[in-house]
């Protein structure tokens, strides 16, 4: 075949995948017509997970100078990759012995200690997180510090984690987050313009967390989302050279829900280097790992050799949890297997203990009742052919006092009543009470007559 036959060729087929493409409504214009393969994603995958390897200090830590940092960052970019259990490990019991200095340090380190528990873990410090929270609801890189846009959002993330009920705290926090975005739908660090970064982080953490929006928090939430969006541009993301890989990766995982998620993975796999990093960074590198791994749990391609439970979602049909209200929880899990059974327990003060049925998509009804006080949600994956519990996680419910009067009746004997009869008429009120606790209603009848003057 001669030359100008294969050009022919050439032009035909590119031809042929255009009008493929436009048949199948996908946007070309955005994306060179390379599309990386699961294959080739995931070769180039195993190259990155080499190299991290390879970077790892003898003492398990990783990184030279802000050890604790990159560590804690590795160790959750890298929560669903189980081929460096070993490695991670190390790292893990480097970082538990580690001196914390501020929030910043001890958000990490809780955040990359608990995405890597498989096991509920009793002996897992938690953070007070009243006692660091300022009375605007944000967190400071520091106890009484002014409050700002990153501290508070990994705080956020610590108390969706925590096995504590910081509903109330975290609405606090989200509360000041709003007030935190700027104009363009962007959130910033501080004296500086919006970033793609933070807001990306921002968005990725609290749009799982959309119980604790209002209205106008979830309107912040699109807000975040049309700037991360508008600000990609074609084949370069949100930059692709050193200074700005971290803003694509970051907003990648963001969106890592999208129809053009494994676009973005093709531009940026083809800046990795032949030994798998980006680079030459370790944060940038496990990123990169972090975002192929999401792809696939998203796309339900993930192969992990253990189940893990990244976190329980709990929201209900009331803004304040309290006497019978149906709370919604909602575990997020990878790894599951088809001889794998998920269960889920509320159990409480007294004895009291509950097993939920799912309601489908994953998520399990509890109704609260008449009980009050602080609950314990228990999700277990239990291995059904070895009968072994094989993941947990822990997070507490507390169901608030509640007096609510729902509807106040009356019942009149007789209805009808005839003048200068003589007869009583008998007026019992009724009101449906929904109550956790042991209160008195007062009932006041009152006849009011034609002239509309109470008799």
């Amino acid at each position: 075949m001669n030359t100008k036959a294969l050009k022919f060729l050439a032009h035909a087929l590119v031809f042929m995948m255009m009008v493929e493409l436009a048949v199948m409504n996908i946007n070309i214009s955005a994306f060179s017509f390379f599309m990386i393969s699961l294959a080739e994603m995931d070769r180039l995958k195993c190259q990155s997970v080499k190299w991290i390897k390879k970077e790892q200090n003898r003492d398990g830590s990783f990184g030279d100078n802000i050890q604790l940092y990159e560590t804690s960052q590795i160790l959750e970019n890298l929560a669903y990759e189980e081929s460096l259990a070993d490695e991670k490990e190390k790292a893990l019991q480097w970082l538990k012995k580690s001196e914390t200095k501020s929030n910043d340090d001890i958000f990490r380190k809780f955040l990359a200690i608990t995405q890597n528990n498989k096991l509920v873990n009793k002996n897992q410090e938690e953070i007070e997180f009243a006692e660091l929270q300022n009375k605007d609801g944000g967190f400071g890189i520091s106890k009484d510090y002014k409050s700002d846009v990153l501290d508070t959002i990994l705080a956020v993330e610590c108390m969706e984690k925590s096995e504590k009920d910081n509903s109330e705290k975290i609405t606090k926090a989200v509360n000041y987050l709003n007030l935190c975005q700027n104009e363009d739908g962007g959130f910033a660090f501080s004296g500086e313009k919006s970033s793609s970064y933070l807001t990306a982080l921002v968005y990725r953490v609290i749009k799982g967390n959309t119980a604790s929006f209002n209205k106008a928090g979830k309107e912040t939430l699109k807000k975040c989302r049309e700037y991360i969006k508008s600000n990609e541009k074609d084949n370069t993301l949100w930059g692709t050279d050193e200074e700005t890989m971290k803003n694509s990766l970051m907003c990648s995982l963001a969106l890592a829900e999208d129809d053009d998620t494994l676009n973005r993975i093709s531009v940026i796999s083809n800046e990795l280097a032949e030994d798998g990093s980006l680079f030459e960074d370790i944060e940038l590198t496990s990123l990169y790992i972090s975002l192929v791994n999401e792809y696939e749990a998203t796309a339900g391609k993930l192969n992990t050799g253990n189940v893990l439970i990244k976190g329980i979602k709990i929201s209900s049909d009331k803004e304040r949890i309290g006497a019978y209200s149906e709370v919604k929880i909602t575990p997020d899990i990878i790894g599951m297997k088809d001889n794998y059974k998920v269960i889920v327990v509320v159990s409480g003060k007294q004895g009291y203990s509950q097993m939920l049925n799912t309601e489908g998509n994953n998520t399990y009804l509890w109704n609260t009742e008449n009980n009050i006080g602080t609950f314990e949600v228990l999700v277990s994956i239990v291995d059904n052919i070895k009968g072994e519990v094989i993941a947990s996680r822990l997070k507490a419910v507390e169901v608030l006092e509640t007096f609510e009067v729902q509807s106040v009746n009356s019942n009149i004997s007789p209805k009808a009543y005839k003048i200068n009869s003589g007869k009583k008429i008998i007026i019992q009120p009724s009101a449906y009470v929904l109550s956790n606790v042991s209160d008195e209603i007062t009932a006041e009848v009152s006849i009011i007559g034609d002239n509309e003057k109470v008799l």
